[in-house]
C-alpha cells in the first residue's frame, strides 16, 4: 500500500495561513510587511488593468504574479510600478520583491495552533497507533530491527512482527505540496517518540528519545549546518533516513541559493532552516524568525505561472520524482487543492505522471467544497473518465471531525 498526499494551500490554512484569494488582504496587515505596502497597492491596480483585456482573478496571488511575470518577459512593467519595485534604494525586480513578501507572510508560524492540530494531523497521514500501516519494505524493516526512531509503534503492531517494537514510526508515504510554508515540518518537529502525543517507553540503546519525527526532502541541497544531503543533518528540519519523503513541486520559504561550490560541485539550493534552540517553543524550525527571510534576499520560490517548470536546478528532480510517486500510488490523497483552472500544467503533469498507473485504487479529495470540486471537473471535461471514475469526495477540512 503506498500512500501519496497532495497538499494545496487549504492544508496550510488550517495553521492559520492565507489561501490565494487572500494573500493581499493578509499581507497588508503583516506586520513584517512595512515598506511595501505602496507596492503591493500598484501590482493589484496593474493586475486590476488586466482584468480588461484578460480573464484573471483581482485578488488571487498567484494569477497575478502569472500576470506580473509574463508582463516583465514583455518589458512592459508600468513606470510607477518599476520605481516602488525597490529594496534600500536599489532597483528589484517586481516578481522577485514580491516573493520577498510571500516569505514573510508564510514563514512565521504559531506552534501553539499546531499543537491543537496535531491530533488530527495524525490521524490524516495514519500516524495514529489506532491506524497501523503494516506495508513496510525490506529495508525499512531492517532500519527497524537497527533501531532507527522511525520504527512501528502502537498499542496494536502488526501481527506478523510478532512483538511491539517500541519506536515511534512513519508509515510508507511520499508528500508532494504545492505550498511555501513549513506547516508540515513544524508540526512533525513538535512530538517525538517520549514527548509527543504518543509516549512510548523507548531504552536508550535503541533510540535517542527526543528525536523528533522527519521528513526525508528529495532534492540537492545544502543543509543549514552546510553540510551535503545525507551528511548527517542531525539538528536540521529534515532527516535523510526518515522512510517518509517530502516533495516541493514549488519552492519554499526556506529555501536560498548558495552561490558558491562545495566539493567542486555547484548545489543548486540551501535549506537555511533549522531548530532554533532560543526559541521558547520546543523544535521550531528557523524559517519562523526573520532570519529566513531579510531583505533583500527572496526565497526559491516557483509559482504556478506558463514559467514555472524549470528543466535543471532543484526544481527538475522534484517534478521527477512527485511523477515517480505518482506512478506507483495505491492511494492518492489530495488535501486542500482546488483543481483551480489558472494551473493548467498541474493538469498534465497528473495525466501524464498516472498514465500508466495500473495499481491505483481511489484518488481522495479532502476539502470543504469536494463535491463542486469534483463536479466541476466533471463538467469542464479536461479529465478522462477514468480519472474521474476514481475520485472519492470527502466535504470537509483535514483537520474537522
Amino acid at each position: 500500500m503506498s500512500y501519496v498526499y497532495f497538499l494545496g494551500a487549504g492544508f496550510s490554512a488550517a495553521y492559520g495561513l492565507p489561501v490565494m484569494n487572500d494573500f493581499f488582504r493578509v499581507a497588508r496587515e503583516n506586520k513584517l510587511i512595512i515598506d511595501e505596502k505602496e507596492f503591493l497597492a500598484e501590482v493589484q491596480r496593474f493586475a486590476h488593468m488586466g482584468v480588461r483585456l484578460v480573464t484573471i482573478s483581482r485578488n488571487n496571488m498567484e494569477e497575478i504574479l502569472s500576470f506580473l511575470e509574463m508582463a516583465e518577459q514583455a518589458d512592459q512593467i508600468p513606470e510607477r510600478l518599476s520605481e516602488l519595485s525597490k529594496v534600500d534604494g536599489k532597483p528589484i525586480s517586481p516578481a522577485e520583491l514580491l516573493k520577498s513578501i510571500i516569505a514573510r507572510v508564510y514563514g512565521p508560524l504559531d506552534p501553539p495552533r499546531s499543537t491543537q492540530l496535531t491530533s488530527n494531523f495524525m490521524d490524516i497521514f495514519r500516524l495514529n497507533s489506532n491506524n497501523p500501516t503494516p506495508d513496510f519494505s525490506q529495508a525499512q524493516q531492517a532500519n527497524i530491527q537497527a533501531g532507527n526512531s522511525y520504527g512501528i509503534s502502537g498499542t496494536n503492531p502488526p501481527i506478523q512482527m510478532g512483538i511491539a517494537l517500541p519506536h515511534l514510526r512513519l508509515p510508507e508515504l511520499t508528500v508532494i505540496t504545492t505550498n511555501y510554508d513549513l506547516c508540515l515540518e513544524t508540526q512533525l518537529l513538535q512530538f517525538s517518540p517520549s514527548t509527543g502525543p504518543i509516549s512510548l517507553p523507548i531504552p536508550p540503546q535503541q533510540s535517542d528519545p527526543n528525536k523528533a519525527m522527519k521528513l526525508q526532502l528529495v532534492g540537492d541541497w545544502i543543509s543549514a549546518e552546510g553540510h551535503a544531503q545525507g551528511a548527517g543533518d542531525t539538528s536540521g528540519i529534515y532527516d535523510n533516513q526518515s522512510p517518509a519523503k517530502l516533495i516541493r513541486l514549488h519552492g519554499a520559504v526556506n529555501w536560498n541559493s548558495p552561490g558558491y561550490e562545495l566539493n567542486g560541485r555547484t548545489y543548486q539550493f540551501r535549506v537555511t532552516s533549522n531548530v532554533d534552540p532560543h526559541n521558547n517553543q520546543k523544535n521550531v524550525p528557523w524559517a519562523t524568525t526573520q532570519q529566513c527571510y531579510e531583505k533583500p534576499k527572496a526565497p526559491i520560490i516557483i509559482t504556478p505561472t506558463v514559467f514555472k517548470h524549470q528543466a535543471d536546478g532543484p526544481y527538475a528532480e522534484q517534478w521527477r520524482e512527485a511523477a515517480k510517486a505518482l506512478a506507483s500510488a495505491t492511494q492518492l490523497v489530495f488535501i486542500g487543492y482546488s483543481f483551480p483552472e489558472s494551473d493548467a500544467y498541474m493538469r498534465y503533469f497528473l495525466g501524464a505522471s498516472l498514465a500508466e498507473n495500473v495499481v491505483i485504487e481511489a484518488i481522495h479529495i479532502i476539502d470543504p467544497n469536494s463535491d463542486a470540486i469534483v463536479q466541476r471537473l466533471k463538467d469542464r471535461g479536461h479529465y478522462g473518465g477514468h480519472f474521474l471514475d476514481l475520485l472519492r469526495p470527502y466535504n470537509r477540512c483535514w483537520h474537522k471531525d
